[in-house]
């Protein structure tokens, strides 16, 4: 989604602002924090930390506006989570410091990373809290579970995770990149440096198969050949037999000495 189509979308929540003795300098008001992978990530190599907050009414005060935060800080991808919450809360502190005529205050819940309960906590947030808009949801799954909630209220989701691509809503901002911005890249860097042939593993949901997909497609357009495609469940750490596949195509590689047959050169990982 373009900023002008996001801009054209929140005409209706700067009328809403003025409606309730607010104003706004426009439309659209996104404010974002990177924190960096060193201030609050674990572990070395962590996704930056961020937040993404959009001005809306609420019925608390015209002083107060609440929004939604709906991270997984518990479950299988709760680091993920947690970096999504705390970038959120570092947003709205730094808003609230600015000595703005309003105050952000956050709207919290917690999925656990069941995706069942990512459409039942946003419903929550928005009917009895009279929210406009949710920051949050981490991977595909969820964020498709809480668009029908989204179009139904007409409320707004701001997304903040690279995602797959295909897909186009009113009701939602896409923040993070699409595929052509992260997956596509990365093939245009990992086919000439370590070689045509892949071994594609993805999480089993709509991420990993969209994206292996496109994988898929660029080995074979390349002259590549793609050796194995497997997905796991999301947390799921019994690979074992998955790493001894790839382990034997190796195997198979180093005995042929590259010849004979389209061996793996590199195996590719392409989920979340």
């Amino acid at each position: 989604m373009s900023y002008k189509q996001a801009r054209r979308i929140n005409i209706r929540q700067l009328q809403s602002l003025r409606k309730n003795g607010l104003t706004a300098a426009s439309p659209t008001r996104l404010f974002s924090v990177n924190l960096g992978k060193r201030a609050f990530a674990p572990h070395r190599g962590d996704y930056p930390l961020w937040g993404f907050l959009l001005l809306g009414p609420s019925k608390l005060s015209k002083n107060v506006i609440e929004i939604g935060i709906l991270f997984s800080r518990s479950g299988p991808y709760a680091e993920l989570g947690e970096q999504g919450f705390r970038g959120a809360m570092a947003g709205i502190d730094e808003v609230n410091r600015r000595g703005s005529p309003f105050a952000l205050a956050p709207a919290i819940a917690d999925p656990q990373g069941n995706a069942d309960r990512y459409a039942v906590l946003a419903s929550d947030l928005i009917k009895d809290r009279s929210l406009q808009h949710v920051v949050g949801c981490t991977t595909s799954w969820s964020r498709k579970e809480v668009i029908p909630v989204m179009e139904k209220t007409q409320a707004l989701l701001w997304y903040p995770c690279v995602y797959e691509g295909f897909e186009a809503n009113e009701n939602v901002v896409y923040v993070g990149a699409c595929a052509n911005q992260h997956i596509l890249l990365l093939l245009e860097h990992v086919l000439p440096t370590y070689g045509r042939n892949a071994f594609l593993l993805g999480s089993n949901y709509v991420w990993g198969w969209e994206t292996c997909r496109l994988a898929r497609d660029v080995v074979t357009r390349s002259g590549g050949t793609v050796l194995g495609e497997r997905h796991i469940p999301i947390g799921d750490t019994d690979i074992d037999r998955i790493i001894e596949e790839i382990r034997l195509r190796v195997e198979q590689r180093d005995r042929s000495g590259r010849k004979g047959g389209p061996w793996i050169d590199h195996p590719l990982r392409v989920s979340r």
